[in-house]
């Protein structure tokens, strides 16, 4: 019998699905100071096989929107499943008929978080930037979306 692999980011969301908990965490990366009040949890949850999902996504109040991925393996493309996250996200917030008219539409600001407690011998903190990912001319891309990492956020004796 084959053990379950994901059974860390479940345990992830298990914890996290709590306010108070999912607060003090965000409140620990970010330095700031919400209350569990101000947090409404909109974390996506794929319907079908291979469906968009995400592990922990929250808006605070009505101006951010918060993901936050655990990882137990390296992954270099989290910018791009972050594009795909606030897309998807966007589209629940905002009806698509609003993006044709002439005025601009406001959107909550995204902040994108990275949990990495992996083997791969990787920097406390960094940013991953999807520019990173372009190929060919990209000097005229001015579209940047970044994700913050922490890597081993707890160490063990060893």
């Amino acid at each position: 019998m084959q053990g379950k692999r994901n059974y860390k980011d479940s345990l992830f969301r298990n914890i996290f699905k709590d306010k108070k908990r999912l607060c003090s965490l965000y409140n620990a990366l970010s330095g700031e100071n919400i209350s569990p009040r101000d947090i409404t949890i909109n974390t996506l949850r794929g319907t079908f096989y291979n469906d968009v999902k995400n592990d922990i996504s929250f808006d605070i109040g009505n101006h951010t929107v918060v993901l936050m991925e655990h990882q137990g393996s390296w992954n270099p493309n989290m910018p791009l499943r972050m594009l795909w996250y606030i897309g998807k996200l966007y589209r629940r917030h905002i009806d698509v008929d609003m993006a044709y008219r002439s005025k601009v539409v406001k959107i909550p600001a995204p902040k994108f978080y990275v949990l990495y407690n992996g083997t791969k011998d990787e920097p406390e903190h960094s940013i991953m930037r999807l520019s990173e990912a372009f190929e060919g001319e990209s000097h005229w891309v001015c579209q940047e979306l970044c994700v913050k990492k922490f890597s081993r956020l707890h160490h063990s004796a060893s």
